[in-house]
């Protein structure tokens, strides 16, 4: 689903990427609290991906 929303940012005009950026930061923010570093997430990656659940 983060892959969707950041492909939106990549095609939407400059405007409504950023309004949407700020929508995502503090969701991004949480989801990075909440999840660890996946020490063997291949680099290059998107970082989402390279997460693990906390709990």
């Amino acid at each position: 689903m983060r892959a969707v929303l950041e492909a939106a940012c990549l095609i939407l005009p400059r405007r409504a990427a950023r309004e949407l950026r700020a929508v995502l930061a503090p969701l991004d923010a949480r989801f990075l609290a909440r999840t660890l570093p996946d020490p063997f997430a291949p680099p290059g990656d998107p970082w989402w991906t390279g997460r693990l659940d906390s709990a």
